[in-house]
């Protein structure tokens, strides 16, 4: 019975750590090899497809009396041009990264790939209480969507109740993977969080990031999507004001405020975990050398008496401890370079030219008109 029993646990497979385990939704297209453009492709078309076949029905592609079509919302149009295919390829993009961010670190040395924390990580993996969530935020999110058509009759998508629940229908896998994106952001970090607690820092590694610098790409990565989506919350500011609506658009403000406030939060999440370990790391080592450094200190004074090659060995010995403390405080505690930071501050301040790109444009077509 032992022998049978040690023999399973000999054969048992690796934990399997894919990411992507606990969505159906993601391992079906996983399974049917849907990368990330591919899927932003298709659901893209899919959404663009129930909106049109909405517009046609309603009457509305064009603009008409005491309506807005649907061929002339600029904001639909940076949406589906941007907010959905990027939202789609993101949501993919973001269940497959982390794994390939965990094996370049066992390559390069800093985890190995088998440790006691894995096992909790693969029953978190494997847990759909994010799926689940998702997918009631996704029916409130239509429903919300829903009732504001009832309240505006000069939307292009909301004729008849019929409709409008098909335009709320249409948007909700959407707004499911949306949400799967912000709260996978968060728990990609918490596995992060449990697998990088014992790493091996390689202080001299030629990246400035102690070896963790595929961590530090994965949490810039993370944040161009955003960036791109940050683009459209601007224009829309910039399309309100001009349109008068400036003042009552709260929901614009809210996103881009959720946006400035989000951003920096997903990009620094995943290298918390890191930054403790190494950060920790450091201090041991310093500690160690400080500590060895205060023993042959008073050993050495001990030895002022004694003969000179002993008190200058021990000295010499003093003099290289000190040289290792002032190298090991150089150490880096943050899995990134000056680079890095340098590409976050552009990315997440580059929606920002959603205003301004317009509002010049804007401005050299009202000068020519002019003059």
């Amino acid at each position: 019975m032992d022998k049978k029993a040690s023999k399973k646990i000999e054969t048992r497979p690796a934990p399997n750590l894919d990411f992507y385990l606990g969505d159906n939704l993601v391992t079906i297209f996983t399974r049917h090899g849907w990368r990330p453009l591919k899927t932003a492709i298709i659901m893209n078309l899919v959404v663009i497809f129930v909106d049109v076949t909405v517009a046609i029905l309603s009457g509305r592609l064009l603009p008409g009396k005491g309506f807005r079509g649907l061929f002339v919302d600029l904001y639909w149009w940076s949406t589906i041009v941007i907010n959905v295919p990027v939202i789609w390829g993101y949501y993919v993009w973001l269940y497959k990264s982390p794994l390939e961010v965990m094996r370049k670190l066992e390559v390069a040395g800093v985890i190995p790939l088998k440790n006691k924390e894995f096992q909790d990580v693969v029953i978190d993996l494997n847990n759909k209480r994010f799926a689940h969530l998702a997918i009631v935020l996704a029916v409130i999110s239509g429903a919300l969507v829903y009732y504001q058509g009832l309240l505006f009759e000069t939307l292009w998508y909301n004729p008849n109740k019929f409709l409008l629940f098909l335009h709320s229908l249409g948007w909700m896998p959407t707004f499911y993977a949306s949400f799967i994106i912000i709260i996978r952001l968060f728990f990609n970090a918490s596995v992060f969080n449990k697998l990088l607690k014992d790493v091996v820092i390689h202080p001299l590694h030629p990246d400035k990031a102690g070896g963790l610098n595929p961590l530090g790409r994965y949490a810039l990565a993370t944040t161009y999507p955003l960036a791109l989506i940050g683009t459209v919350f601007m224009f829309t500011e910039y399309w309100v004001f001009i349109k008068g609506e400036f003042l009552l658009a709260y929901a614009s403000h809210a996103m881009v405020i959720f946006y400035f406030i989000f951003a920096p939060l997903v990009f620094i999440a995943p290298l918390w975990a890191a930054h403790d370990s190494m950060l920790k790391a450091k201090e041991s080592a310093i500690l160690n050398i400080s500590s060895q450094f205060n023993n042959d200190l008073i050993l050495t004074y001990k030895e002022i008496s004694s003969n000179s090659k002993r008190l200058k060995d021990n000295i010499e010995k003093i003099e290289q401890l000190k040289k290792l403390h002032d190298l090991t405080t150089s150490f880096p505690v943050w899995p990134f370079d000056t680079e890095t930071v340098r590409r976050f501050l552009l990315t997440m301040f580059s929606p920002l030219s959603g205003v301004i790109v317009p509002a010049i444009i804007q401005y050299f077509l009202n000068y020519f008109l002019v003059h």
